[in-house]
């Protein structure tokens, strides 16, 4: 999940606010486009760098991601799973595919993590990668995390006529949450073999809460179900009660997206539509998407968001990755530039971008952003450097 956080992105999502229970999704694609990943301000602030210093030492001897290289990777990966920030949390449990006989293990320790946004992150990753080990277990879960929801649930009966606006709104954010949590596990038991109904996916994606919404219809365009385009298609024409326009527009791209995936061209349309959004979490998760999807029409318009320097430069950053993902690594420069920015933020971002470029000189920067004192970079980079395996170990290489 590339943390997104958005989001996001996974992540990472995870937000419409940064508040746990708003927004499960990060950063790559589970705790979503995430604003990705949970990477967009969860952890804690380092220590300023000072202007013209470099966060990490840049070895340009070292440009081929080996096996020495992975390892370290996965070291990185393992370091963050206790770490205090639950985004941070959950973008190890969306990374665990990576860590060898360490999956099970880690994820097995997701399910019982005291965060909502872990065990949904815990619970995708089972489903996604079918991890049937691991299919009673999430059975498990799902039923612990009924007893949760339903006492989430009378206590806001009982006592919510008592409490101000912002407590109540807190106490939903944690239903919702909850729920999120019940999609997943209800996921990764039809993805691992148990016998399960996804009946209640229905009841939950037409919720009035946009970040449940956007889960479940992520879950759905994992499980590749033709059948539930109609279904996506019917809810995303409601309106989101609980919802301001922005945040409504973010669950109607994820929705879109999952439509894509299951075959509806006519959702491509929601999708570039919402690139020109006046909002900037919208847009960046507008491109994902549209990455996610591999529209390759938009291969101009991404091009323009990434030359343009009157754009936020996560919109660049996240412009010029798909552009590497095409073949076009327009953006090397530019990422590379970024990767030693005072702004963590834009360097994790600048990891994702890097990542997706065979370029030595990339290389070299995510291996050196492995000692970046930002968790989220080093995460980032650490994913970046275990995705690119395939694409660009030299021949022979472990």
């Amino acid at each position: 999940m590339w943390n997104i956080q958005r989001r996001s992105n996974s992540p990472c999502a995870m937000p419409h606010s940064r508040r746990e229970g708003s927004r499960l999704q990060s950063g790559h694609a589970l705790v979503v486009a995430l604003v990705l990943i949970g990477l967009a301000g969860c952890a804690s602030a380092p220590e300023p760098i000072p202007e013209h210093e470099s966060p990490f030492e840049i070895d340009e001897a070292r440009i081929i991601l080996d096996a020495e290289s992975r390892e370290r990777a996965r070291e990185v990966i393992l370091s963050a799973t206790d770490h205090q920030d639950s985004f941070i949390r959950a973008n190890v449990m969306e990374a665990a595919g990576f860590l060898g006989p360490r999956t099970i293990p880690v994820l097995q320790a997701g399910l019982e993590d005291s965060s909502a946004v872990v065990r949904f992150a815990a619970l995708a990753t089972i489903g996604r990668l079918k991890i049937e080990e691991l299919g009673e277990a999430a059975r498990a879960a799902y039923e612990l995390q009924q007893d949760r929801e339903r006492r989430l649930v009378r206590t806001y009966r009982e006592f919510s006529p008592r409490w101000g606006e912002s407590e109540r709104l807190a106490r939903l954010r944690e239903i919702s949450a909850a729920r999120s949590v019940l999609a997943a596990a209800l996921f990764a038991m039809h993805q691992t073999g148990e016998p399960v109904s996804l009946t209640p996916l229905g009841r939950l994606l037409a919720a009035n809460d946009p970040g449940l919404r956007g889960n479940v219809a992520m879950l759905l365009g994992f499980l590749g179900d033709p059948s539930a385009v109609s279904l996506l298609e019917e809810v995303a024409q409601r309106p989101v009660p609980m919802a301001g326009e922005d945040v409504g527009n973010l669950a109607r791209v994820q929705i879109a997206e999952a439509m894509v995936k299951l075959g509806s061209i006519q959702a491509l349309d929601t999708l570039r539509a919402a690139l020109y959004s006046q909002s900037h979490e919208t847009r960046v998760l507008a491109v994902e998407a549209i990455i996610n999807v591999g529209d390759r029409s938009m291969e101009g318009t991404l091009f323009q968001f990434a030359a343009d320097r009157r754009n936020n430069m996560e919109l660049r950053l996240a412009a010029g990755r798909g552009l590497a993902l095409w073949g076009e690594p327009a953006t090397l420069d530019l990422s590379l530039r970024q990767a030693t920015s005072r702004e963590p933020i834009f360097r994790t971002w600048a990891a994702r971008a890097l990542g997706a470029m065979e370029d030595p000189r990339a290389n070299a920067h995510l291996i050196g952003m492995l000692d970046d004192p930002d968790p989220r970079v080093r995460l980032t980079a650490a994913r970046a450097i275990l995705e690119a395996r395939e694409l660009r170990a030299p021949t022979g290489q472990p």
